[in-house]
This record gives C-alpha cells, sequence and structure tokens, in this order.
C-alpha cells in the first residue's frame, strides 16, 4: 500500500503544480494532455509566427478551456472510467513512475465502485485539486493571453529566486532569459580564446581568477 500511497501523494502535487504554474511537466506534454483542440490549433499557429519574448517579470499564459480530470478522462479513460492501465499512462506521461500493482492498489485505497478503475467523479473526489484548470503557455489563447507582473525571477540555470530588478541571476550570471550576459562596466575571460568565463571589472587588465589579459588590452592606453 505504501507505494500506492506515494503515487497518489505525487500525483496530487503534480496537478496541483500544473494548476499553479505549469508545474515541470515540458510543455508539449502539458499542451497534449491538457489543452483543448481549439487551444492546440491556436499554439501550432502561433509557433508558426516569431513571436517576441515577455519582458523580464512579465509572465503570460492562459487557462485550459476545460478542468483537468475532464481532460485526462477524455484522454486517457475507456469507456467512461479510468483502469490501471490507463492510470499508469497518465502517471508515466507526468514522469511519475508507477507500477501496475501500485496502480491496482490505488483502486483498492480509493474505494471505487469497480476494483479495478474509477469514475471521473471518484477520481475528482480523490484528487479534488484536478477540478481545477490547467496553466497553459500563452501560445494557447484562444482570446487574450493573461498577463502576471512577477516581482522575482527564478534563474533557469541554477533555479535562485532573483529580485526583478537584477538582469543578471546574482549567484551564477546566468540572465534572466537563460542566456550569459556580461554585466555592466564588466568584460569576461573568454572561453574561446582559453579563459575561464569569469567576470572581471573593466578597471582590471587580467583576469582575477586565470590570469588572462583583457581582450582589448593591447589598445589600452597607459
Amino acid at each position: 500500500m505504501l507505494g500506492a500511497r506515494s503515487v497518489a501523494d505525487k500525483l496530487r502535487g503534480t496537478l496541483s503544480t500544473i494548476h499553479r504554474d505549469g508545474g515541470t511537466v515540458p510543455t508539449n506534454t502539458l499542451v497534449h494532455i491538457f489543452a483543448s483542440v481549439a487551444q492546440k490549433e491556436a499554439r501550432s499557429k502561433a509557433l508558426s509566427h516569431k513571436r517576441e519574448k515577455s519582458a523580464r517579470g512579465i509572465h503570460q499564459w492562459t487557462p485550459s478551456d476545460q478542468v483537468m480530470c475532464e481532460s485526462i478522462f477524455n484522454l486517457y479513460a475507456d469507456g467512461g472510467y479510468l483502469n490501471v492501465e490507463g492510470m499508469v499512462r497518465f502517471c508515466a506521461d507526468l514522469k511519475i513512475s508507477v507500477k501496475l500493482v501500485d496502480g491496482a492498489q490505488l483502486m483498492k485505497i480509493i474505494e471505487c465502485e469497480h476494483p479495478d478503475k474509477m469514475s471521473m467523479s471518484e477520481f475528482s473526489q480523490t484528487f479534488p485539486i484536478s477540478l481545477k484548470h490547467a496553466h497553459l503557455p500563452a501560445e494557447c489563447a484562444t482570446g487574450e493571453a493573461i498577463t502576471d507582473r512577477q516581482e522575482i525571477w527564478l534563474c533557469l540555470g541554477c533555479t535562485f529566486a532573483n529580485s526583478i530588478m537584477n538582469e543578471q541571476c546574482v549567484m551564477c550570471g546566468v540572465g534572466w532569459d537563460g542566456r550569459r550576459h556580461v554585466p555592466r562596466n564588466h568584460w569576461e575571460c573568454s572561453a574561446l580564446e582559453g579563459g575561464c568565463t569569469k567576470y572581471n571589472h573593466d578597471r582590471v587588465f587580467y583576469c582575477d581568477v586565470c590570469g588572462k589579459a583583457r581582450p582589448d588590452l593591447a589598445s589600452v592606453r597607459f
């Protein structure tokens, strides 16, 4: 039973994050499971055109047309019921490892009317968060996407929560867009030229870490 309870807890947590901000589920999987046909078409159309990246501190998204349990049953249920195999496939798509025996035990824990399958009502009672909508990328919007303004941004390099005032992560130096940016009044000890990638202040002529000369040192007047 411990394996089944662990699966239930993981699934509950995953659905909560999908509702809150999309979670860590790959975007294509998120759209495949929870977006309606109209939302998938809107995304395909949006991706076929160049779209500007949201500015730092701006997050755009759209809710799924259906609540999550409806989307789940549309895709994984058989004859209106989610059986053990369907539950295992669903969990696998969410990157939750489930054995068939754990799926069967889960049905027993839920005390389904049928021993090897559950109805949408039984699923939503066990996972109330599934009655909420999924948080989908803005490209899925069939109308206007929702725009949120954020006070922090999570570094794509190290996941540190940075103030919106910071252009680069204070921990690893990666920019808010996931790329390395040389800070103002600094120069990079370039790896392409045998350097160590450290950012040094402009007033420094040699890298503080490896001692390599500043690339434009030859043209600097002393």
